[in-house]
């Protein structure tokens, strides 16, 4: 069964729970509510803050936009999210495509502590990936059923935007290098001196300059998941490398390899010296300077200025 078969079957408003993060997750949570409206089904938006603070007792159907956020890291925010979610008297609660860190027994524990106040009378959880279904499946979770399907990012619908008129400028090579928890040691080798070389997740002002920056590319190497799957959607020609975790090379391996993405191994990899300080670092400066909206949006513009020089989009 696949998450679109699963909505078509739904004759009723589903709440749509974000869990938060970054403009890939952005792009996630438009792929599921363009596949949603192709499959003739009613969704309500809602956020992880707004769904937490109360009780949705009367929502039949619930579903938890896919994520990378079941690790053993970061905010715990997804958990958080998925143990509300199932505390609920649902009829149905539906996990859309995740990947879950790679550690059994750290997930068994952490679901089965979200499991403990479950109310919901079904819960169906979809992976995005082998990987993750692999170890979901073989921890035998009792009234859980899994399945495998894309992320749904795979389904938005770019062609309903003035997106299309984009494509053809091929402005500069972008090399995206991820700077968080999730980033890697290693970064590509042989950078054409003309690239683009950032984080969109950081340089972006929008979800949509998010989508201008891989649009106005020529080509796109990435060792983000979102970056790759968007790039890939569009028609660019991508690259992916690998992360901290095996998240990257389980997805390529399910659904970007069929589609002509190429995989940099160890070999084609360098320590990554690519991000560096920034020039401007407002961390050391006072609260007033270091919280200030207009402060921030001063230092990015001067730390990507090289960037808007090769064509990169301002905003």
């Amino acid at each position: 069964m696949t998450l679109g078969d699963l909505f078509a079957s739904i004759n009723d408003t589903v709440l749509f729970a974000e869990p938060g993060g970054n403009y890939g997750d952005s792009l996630i949570y438009a792929g599921a509510q363009d596949l949603a409206r192709r499959c003739g089904m009613d969704f309500q938006s809602v956020s992880r803050k707004a769904f937490l603070a109360n009780q949705y007792a009367d929502c039949d159907y619930i579903y938890m936009h896919g994520s990378g956020g079941l690790t053993d890291w970061g905010s715990n925010a997804a958990w958080d999210l998925l143990g509300k979610m199932v505390g609920t008297p649902a009829k149905h609660v539906i996990v859309g495509p995740q990947t879950v860190v790679n550690k059994p027994e750290f997930v068994r524990k952490a679901l089965h502590h979200c499991l403990a106040s479950r109310k919901c009378a079904k819960l169906t959880f979809f992976t995005r990936e082998l990987t993750s279904y692999g170890l979901l499946t073989s921890l035998d979770l009792p009234g859980v059923d899994v399945h495998i399907d894309e992320d749904t990012a795979f389904h938005f619908n770019y062609g309903r935007s003035a997106l299309p008129a984009m494509l053809s400028a091929n402005r500069y090579p972008l090399v995206v290098v991820r700077n968080d928890l999730e980033s890697s040691a290693e970064c590509p080798d042989n950078i054409p001196n003309n690239a683009v070389i950032t984080d969109p997740v950081n340089s972006a002002k929008s979800f949509d300059h998010w989508v201008r920056i891989h649009a106005l590319s020529s080509q796109v190497t990435a060792n983000r998941t979102h970056s790759a799957i968007f790039s890939a959607i569009i028609g660019k020609p991508t690259t992916m490398y690998g992360g901290n975790y095996h998240k990257n090379a389980s997805i390529y391996e399910y659904s970007l390899k069929k589609r002509g993405v190429a995989w940099l191994d160890h070999s084609q990899l360098r320590s990554n010296n690519l991000v560096t300080p920034p020039r401007i670092n407002l961390q050391n400066y006072p609260d007033w300077i270091k919280n200030s909206y207009k402060a921030n949006r001063l230092a990015l513009f001067v730390n990507e200025s090289r960037n808007y020089i090769k064509g990169m989009p301002v905003s």
